[in-house]
C-alpha cells in the first residue's frame, strides 16, 4: 500500500529529487556490472522527478537491463508513454490498486480513474503498434477497500498486459493499519 499522503504529513519528511549528476555516477558504476535490475524508484510517482526521461535515456545508453520502474499512470500521457517505449525500458509495472472507479478513487484520492484507465490503454496499444518490446504488468494490492474486487481485476487485465500482480497489503513504518 503506498499512503504516500500519510508520508508527507511526517515532520521527519522532505521531499526532493536526486542530483542528475548522482544519478549518472550511480548508473556508470551499476554498469559494470552483468545482472544489474535497475529499478528507477523513489517516495513516491518516478515521473515526477523533472529529468524523468533524461534518467531513462541515459540508463538505456549505459546498456542497463533489465531497466524497470513503478508508476501510478498519472503522468502517462501520450508523450511520454513514447519516450519509454522508444528508449525501450524493459518493464513497466502499474500500480491501479482497484478495477472499479468509485474504489480506484477512494484509495487514490485525487487521481482520476477516467484519465488513467485511458492513459494505461493507450500505453498498452502503443506497445503493440510500435511492436515494442516493453513488459507491462499492473498491480492490485490485496487491501480491505479492493479485496471484493481482485478476481475482476485480475480476469479484467489478464489478457492484456503481459503480468497481473495481486500484492500484499503492508505497513510502510507503522503509517497504515495491518
Amino acid at each position: 500500500h503506498c499512503p504516500y499522503s500519510q508520508i508527507l504529513q511526517q515532520k521527519f519528511y522532505k521531499p526532493r529529487h536526486m542530483n542528475l549528476g548522482i544519478y549518472k555516477k550511480i548508473v556508470d558504476e551499476a554498469c559494470e556490472f552483468e545482472g544489474v535490475i535497475f529499478r528507477l524508484v523513489c517516495d513516491g510517482e518516478p515521473m515526477m522527478h523533472p529529468n524523468f526521461l533524461d534518467m531513462v535515456a541515459y540508463a538505456k545508453q549505459k546498456m542497463i537491463r533489465p531497466l524497470c520502474f513503478n508508476t501510478n499512470a498519472t503522468l502517462l500521457d501520450e508523450y511520454v508513454s513514447r519516450e519509454i517505449l522508444r528508449y525501450g525500458v524493459d518493464v513497466v509495472e502499474i500500480s491501479l490498486d482497484a478495477i472499479n472507479k468509485t474504489t480506484y478513487e477512494r484509495i487514490r484520492n485525487g487521481a482520476d480513474y477516467s484519465k488513467v484507465m485511458l492513459n494505461v490503454h493507450r500505453f498498452i496499444k502503443m506497445r503493440s503498434d510500435l511492436n515494442s518490446n516493453t513488459k507491462i504488468m499492473v498491480s492490485i494490492i490485496d487491501q480491505p477497500e479492493a479485496e471484493s474486487e481482485i478476481g475482476e481485476f485480475i480476469a479484467y487485465w489478464s489478457a492484456k498486459v503481459d503480468r497481473v500482480i495481486t500484492r500484499t497489503y503492508t505497513s510502510i513504518g507503522g503509517l497504515v493499519g495491518t
